[in-house]
């Protein structure tokens, strides 16, 4: 368990893992500084400064989260160029391609990007890698069906960062390829025409924690932007119509709900409820409501993370993600539903093929502790289905407080999901693990990972002394 910080105040939640939950100490003259410049009760001025909200005028920004508080969107290294190419490209009517990723944030990055350059009058098409198939990333042979599509310029979304030889290649194949991602880069980036990832190295963005979709947004508004700045002469759509994507895409990604994530959440959340968006809601989101038996008048993040995200997620774990993709696109409700249903079924399908897995690892883990072995959780299976390890990894966490790796064997290789605890940094542990690992990419909070089968007892003794 990790140390808990002075002054914070404990409460443990019994159960069959038992939680601990820390209170996080308040500032107390901050807090009253804020009591007072804002006229408000004291309890509500803690609540701010445990937050880290050091001035009055931070607070109304935070409490009132107005659109107008983003930032500008070219204050990101790299916006100017992708802006710019993209924006010549639309004036030409020529077709882009949109290569997403397999989860919430990339599925919803997907379906605004492609809605966005078809309100534009703009073909667009998409390709999405499967999970069981081509696992995570850039692969160049989805690139190319985009490019037999009649698509000369690619934007990646959620994914790209580490894909420095796939990008190469794209580039040879006489593609034009615009990276935007929110994963930690590596020490070498893919040659595009911009990269856009407020994580990069020399990037001004004030904001570094936005999610994929949150990039693509703000690569929307600079295209927007650009377009009415050249006399663009088609309409220009209202953005504000995808907030609820971005807010599915944020809160399913675990992304900290501060500065910019709290602003397009709050929007996001009242386009996705009853009483804001009523009859305006996208077809999809209506039918994965629907299908949820979900009645809230009001759509809350818990909602989101548990009952929608959980069902987008399905799609890429156990089914097929360009399905949530057109649940997404769908104008026709009746359509909608549909889709929706087959999301439902996958949903079911994931949540008994969790069961199993998580079941499995608690008795190899209780085996493993009985014999002496403590710490991280190395655990590796043939019997795991691929698309819930990483769900079940957090499991894992959430009961034994501590990382967790899950992998799954095929083969001569396994690929994994690694989960951290406690400020546990997932991605600079693996980057100690680089030579057990044939590849690896993610965040401080988690990564996925593939290596050699005949590496897993090298990875795990390498792993668990990091952690």
């Amino acid at each position: 368990m990790t140390a808990e910080a002075p002054g914070a105040r404990s409460l443990t939640r019994s159960g069959s893992a038992a939680q601990r939950w820390r209170l996080r100490a308040a500032d107390e003259e901050l807090a009253r500084r804020l009591a007072a410049g804002l006229g408000a009760p004291p309890l509500l001025a803690r609540l701010l400064a445990q937050r880290g909200i050091a001035s009055a005028g931070e607070a109304r920004l935070f409490l009132d989260a107005p659109l107008t508080g983003l930032h500008d969107p070219f204050g990101m290294k790299g916006m100017a160029e992708a802006a710019d190419h993209l924006a010549g490209e639309v004036e030409r009517g020529a077709p882009i391609g949109i290569y997403g990723d397999y989860d919430v944030d990339g599925i919803t990055a997907t379906a605004l990007m492609v809605r966005f350059f078809s309100s534009l009058g703009v073909p667009a098409s998409y390709y999405i890698p499967k999970r069981l198939r081509e696992g995570y990333g850039l692969h160049l042979g989805g690139l190319l069906q985009l490019k037999e599509a009649g698509c000369r310029t690619v934007v990646t979304v959620d994914c790209g960062i580490a894909a420095a030889g796939v990008a190469a290649e794209a580039k040879q194949a006489g593609l034009s390829l615009i990276v935007t991602d929110h994963h930690r880069p590596p020490g070498h980036l893919p040659e595009a025409v911009a990269v856009l990832n407020p994580r990069q190295p020399g990037c001004p963005y004030p904001f570094k924690s936005l999610c994929g979709a949150g990039i693509a947004f703000k690569l929307a508004a600079a295209v927007r932007r650009r377009l009415r700045d050249r006399g663009f002469a088609g309409p220009l759509p209202n953005l504000k119509q995808h907030l609820d994507l971005v807010a599915l895409g944020t809160v399913a990604d675990v992304a900290p709900l501060l500065g910019e994530n709290h602003i397009l959440v709050r929007a996001g959340l009242e386009a996705l409820s009853p009483r804001g968006g009523g009859e305006a809601r996208k077809a999809g989101i209506r039918a994965l409501q629907a299908a949820a038996d979900l009645k809230a008048d009001v759509i809350n993040t818990g909602h989101v993370g548990f009952v929608l995200g959980p069902r987008l997620n399905a799609a890429g774990r156990v089914g097929d993600p360009g399905v949530g993709v057109q649940l997404l696109l769908a104008e026709d409700l009746a359509e909608a539903r549909g889709l929706a249903e087959v999301i439902e079924e996958w949903n079911r399908q994931r949540q008994e093929l969790q069961q199993e897995a998580l079941d499995e690892a608690e008795a190899r883990l209780a085996a493993a502790r009985e014999g002496g072995t403590e710490g991280a959780i190395v655990l590796a299976s043939e019997g795991w289905h691929p698309g819930v390890i990483g769900i079940v990894a957090s499991k894992l966490v959430e009961r034994h407080r501590v990382p967790a790796a899950l992998i799954h064997l095929d083969g001569e290789e396994g690929r994994g999901s690694v989960r951290g605890y406690g400020g546990f940094h997932v991605y600079r542990a693996l980057e100690g693990c680089a030579d057990c690992l044939l590849q690896f990419g993610g965040h401080q909070e988690a990564a996925g990972l593939t290596l050699r089968r005949e590496m897993v007892d090298a990875f795990r003794a390498r792993f668990q002394a990091a952690a």
